[in-house]
């Protein structure tokens, strides 16, 4: 007969077999959080050593209410948007190293810890540079960039790719990815000259920032997987965005859910669809990358 811990161990594989038919997590990484949350509570220890049989196990109340509500904080932790306490002491790590040594080298250390901490610069790393060749192709003459939920993105972008481009005005209502964006430029005065991140939310309008950079309008608009998450949680703002003052926009939706592993990409298109008519505007062209499309609206 298996001891306690072999039977807890066996559980928590089992519980973790089944999340992940369903999301996006190795095997390993489910099994090893269902089998430190089982340990830590003697409740539920108790209802695994006394079970007859898995079976009943899974029709009792109490394991089934546990399991329930661990899978959610699961799944809740999958789609936080930046790493662990790990992932952001080698991020911060990484900056020192960058404060006392200001070099190209120390420059792409820092960018690979950066990307390791937000999620959303992760999953884009790979294929940033077909990206940003589509981009070029685009908008080779591009002089000013408005990005609207831009995350840490700014730091990724070639401005050497873009010869006659000036300013690259970073907006994003996460205060901590505005900092990082300033302690990177502050760090690299040179290389990021042309870089203006700003703490701001879609509500508080366009005015004052086309005034605080003296621009009517901007040559293209990065709305990089926003348009649905706006729909989605805030709707009420759709209209604020749709009046970016900008020449050409490039709206991102995705294919996939970050976390879950299902298909998405009709909802999403069918969101952005509704917010380009809505705005008046016309979708001329397209490109994708694995998990990303892009409509490129003028």
């Amino acid at each position: 007969m298996p001891d306690s811990n072999d039977k807890i161990l066996q559980v928590a594989s089992a519980v973790a077999a089944s999340f992940v038919k369903n999301y996006k997590c190795s095997l390993h990484e489910a099994t090893e959080f269902f089998y430190n949350n089982l340990v830590r509570d003697t409740s539920i220890t108790k209802l695994i050593e006394n079970a007859a049989s898995e079976k009943q196990l899974s029709k009792n109340s109490t394991f089934k209410n546990f399991v329930k509500q661990h899978k959610k904080e699961l799944y809740y932790k999958l789609r936080q948007y930046k790493g662990n306490d790990a992932s952001k002491s080698g991020l911060m790590q990484a900056l020192q190293l960058a404060q006392n040594d200001p070099s190209e080298a120390s420059r792409q250390a820092l960018l690979q810890s950066i990307a390791a901490f937000h999620v959303s610069s992760q999953e884009r790393l790979a294929q940033n540079e077909l990206f940003y060749r589509h981009l070029s192709q685009l908008m080779p003459d591009v002089h000013s960039i408005v990005d609207v939920g831009c995350g840490v993105q700014p730091l990724l972008f070639p401005q050497e790719n873009f010869p006659a481009m000036e300013k690259y005005l970073a907006l994003d209502k996460d205060k901590e990815s505005i900092w990082l964006l300033d302690a990177v430029k502050n760090i690299f005065k040179d290389r990021y000259r042309w870089l203006f991140p700003k703490a701001w939310n879609i509500g508080e309008g366009w005015k004052d920032v086309c005034h605080e950079h003296g621009l009517a309008d901007f040559d293209l608009a990065l709305i990089l997987k926003v348009v649905p998450v706006v729909k989605r949680t805030s709707p009420v703002l759709l209209e604020q965005l749709a009046a970016i003052p900008a020449k050409t926009i490039v709206i991102s939706g995705v294919k996939e859910s970050m976390v879950k592993k299902q298909d998405i990409e009709r909802k999403e298109r069918k969101a952005i669809d509704r917010f380009i008519k809505d705005s008046g505007r016309n979708a001329i062209a397209e490109f994708e990358l694995d998990n990303e499309f892009f409509i490129i609206v003028r």
